[in-house]
């Protein structure tokens, strides 16, 4: 019996043995040239990679054609094997060589086929299958795999691949802030930034940190979907020990976020550095231009049709803005609640003059909006100075365009040369107030009783002065009553005086005023403040106050009678005060895209068709189990068999 009993255990030792030296051992494919650039005769190759050195002589490589049993011609001490065909030149190559006849299979298929590494016992070792939409189609380069996926690669036959997703690398020199060579000559363009070019603001800047970072240094390389760009450049994004060098020039201020489809791994990482740069102004970001929003302020209301917007820069720049909003619109009924919203693309503003910037928005800009909604804006500037550099500044405003009757017309039927705004105050007792801005200064107010009377706009004409000798305005169309006047604000062009002449009558003309003030319904007022037959005029510096007026003809005057006199008047009116007027030259920007500024060094590759390589099947250790169990189930009889056999003898 003891005899017995030691057959068996030899052979379930035996058996065991051989299962873990059949699971131990593991071939895998590395790399396929198919469709070799050129001629295919004596090109194509198929490369393993060995978990442990092992002679494959009599292994078989299957395709769909056909399958061949390999012939050892070289055999190294490498991890990599090389099947080839006759007459291929593995000169130089450092793997053990296997011929698989004249050619592997009937040739490799240039548009799809499967592959399949066996034993001469039929067990699989790797499957793959390939088609001609992964790349490596007749253009020199080959497959190979990459975390279990494949792409297009440069031939590497016996080592590892060189466009692998991550690899170990030297950085020989940096040829500016985004591109470098490796020791192996490789150009690595880094993926998903940008940084200025030769001769651009912060191009050595950019470059001196990449060196810094990274010149003479080992780097790991990270791929992403796209391997070269059209330049044949890898693309690749770059890591030092645990620092992402990439990122690190984003957030150091050193280059701009600029994912490149398809290569957008880190899109959210970039565009979040740059965020975070922008407002620390790191690196080049310090030479943003400042935006300074001076009408309309933040959270203001704004109680008209239009209004101007006036910003200024510290810089030269072009600026550009764009409006938006959104509103809910309650359940009516059985009809659903429903939320509209508007929002415009960035508008270059049309009245630019380096550092100051204005724009009349009218509510074609912002919506067609109804009476007292009170809707919220969201005012965005974004100005681009001549570093291509740009900042944003956003603000919000309340447009409360109150109800109103009797007013005929709109802004536009009024007949002037100016920039006009209109602002119609709240009702109150049937009268408004009404003013009108030139950009952001206030011309004209008064109150305005719309019970009884119609204001048409299309009868108003308000003209100024078109010279810079002496400041003057005209004021028509304009019919107060209820005791109500007008208060105008006229140009202080003269320095020589501080008296204007006021013609209190419907007139078509500054002409029609007499040159020594003295004609009907004419009065030269002193600018001291005081009341003049219930007209006074306040010098403001760059400006006059009249108060009082019916109607309004005005002009900047010096005569040798400056006693003043006229006739009464109704009741002075309160004043504004306004700030300079703006520069409307018509120096209009070009409307250059922002959103996103253009690679203009070499521009990434195109995007292509990935394989989804989903259909891979047959991995080596489900196949290397289900072979040691028919290897068990052999050894198993053939123990038993002994078994008999001592029994028999005995």
């Amino acid at each position: 019996m003891g005899v017995r009993y030691f057959g068996i255990l030899i052979a379930v030792i035996f058996s065991l043995f051989l299962i873990n030296e059949v699971d131990a051992f593991n071939i895998t494919i590395n790399e396929v040239m198919y469709n070799p650039e050129g001629d295919d005769d004596n090109k194509e190759y198929v490369e393993l990679f060995l978990n442990n050195f092992s002679n494959l002589d009599g292994y078989i490589i299957q395709d769909e054609n056909s399958q061949d049993e390999l012939e050892l011609i070289q055999l190294l001490n490498s991890s990599y094997a090389l099947i080839v065909e006759e007459y291929f030149n593995y000169t130089g190559i450092n793997a053990s060589i296997y011929s698989a006849g004249a050619a592997i299979g009937n040739n490799l298929n240039n548009n799809r086929d499967n592959i399949t590494i066996k034993n001469s016992y039929g067990t699989v070792f790797d499957h793959i299958s390939y088609n001609n939409l992964i790349g490596a189609d007749n253009n020199g380069m080959s497959l190979c795999r990459l975390n279990n996926s494949w792409y297009e690669c440069n031939p590497t036959p016996g080592y590892d691949n060189t466009e692998g997703i991550v690899g170990n690398y030297t950085v020989n020199r940096v040829i500016d802030g985004d591109t470098v060579v490796l020791s192996n000559n490789e150009r690595v363009r880094l993926i998903g930034i940008n940084t200025p070019e030769s001769g651009r603001f912060y191009y050595e800047e950019a470059r001196d940190r990449l060196i810094e970072l990274a010149e003479g240094k080992n780097v790991t390389l990270e791929r992403d979907v796209e391997n070269i760009d059209i330049y044949n450049r890898l693309l690749r994004y770059i890591y030092i020990n645990n620092t992402f060098v990439n990122l690190i020039l984003v957030e150091e201020g050193y280059a701009r976020a600029y994912p490149f489809e398809p290569n957008i791994q880190y899109k959210k990482e970039f565009y979040e550095a740059e965020r975070t740069a922008r407002y620390n102004k790191a690196g080049m970001w310090v030479n943003v231009p400042n935006i300074t929003i001076l009408n309309p302020e933040d959270n203001s209301i704004i109680r008209t049709h239009s209004f101007w917007l006036n910003i200024t820069t510290d810089q030269n720049s072009t600026c550009y803005y764009a409006i938006s909003f959104s509103r809910r619109i309650p359940q009516q009924g059985n009809l659903p609640g429903i939320v509209f919203s508007y929002t415009s693309s960035f508008i270059p503003f049309d009245f630019s003059n380096e550092f100051n910037h204005s724009q009349l928005i009218t509510d074609d800009h912002y919506s067609n909006t109804d009476d007292s909604l009170n809707e919220i804006y969201d005012l965005n500037v974004k100005c681009i100075n001549e570093e291509e550099l740009f900042s944003l500044q956003s603000i919000h405003f309340t447009v409360d365009i109150p109800e109103y009757d009797n007013l005929m017309g709109d802004i536009d039927d009024i007949q002037t040369d100016i920039n006009l705004t209109l602002e119609i105050g709240n009702l109150t007792n049937g009268t408004r107030n009404i003013i009108f801005r030139e950009e952001n200064r206030t011309l004209i107010h008064f109150n305005f009783n719309f019970t009884n009377s119609m204001l048409n706009l299309s009868n108003i004409m308000i003209q100024k002065q078109t010279n810079n000798n002496s400041g003057s305005i005209i004021v028509g169309g304009i019919n107060l009553t209820d005791g109500n006047t007008k208060t105008v604000y006229v140009d202080d062009l003269n320095e020589n005086t501080d008296t204007v002449c006021i013609k209190d009558a419907e007139i078509s003309s500054i002409e029609e005023i007499s040159t020594n003030c003295d004609g009907e319904d004419e009065y030269l007022i002193t600018c001291n403040g005081n009341n003049y037959n219930n007209y006074t005029c306040i010098d403001k510096g760059d400006e006059y106050e009249i108060t009082g007026l019916m109607h309004s003809g005005i002009i900047e005057k010096k005569v040798s009678n400056n006693n003043g006199g006229g006739n009464s008047g109704d009741n002075p009116g309160g004043g504004d005060s306004g700030g300079d007027s703006n520069d409307n030259s018509d120096n209009e920007p070009d409307n250059t895209q922002l959103e996103q500024t253009n690679n203009a060094e070499e521009p990434e590759n195109a995007p292509e068709e990935a394989q989804d390589n989903s259909n891979e099947i047959t991995s080596a250790i489900t196949a290397n189990l289900g072979t040691g169990s028919v290897i068990v189930l052999a050894i198993l009889i053939v123990g038993i068999g002994i078994y008999f056999l001592l029994r028999r003898k005995k």
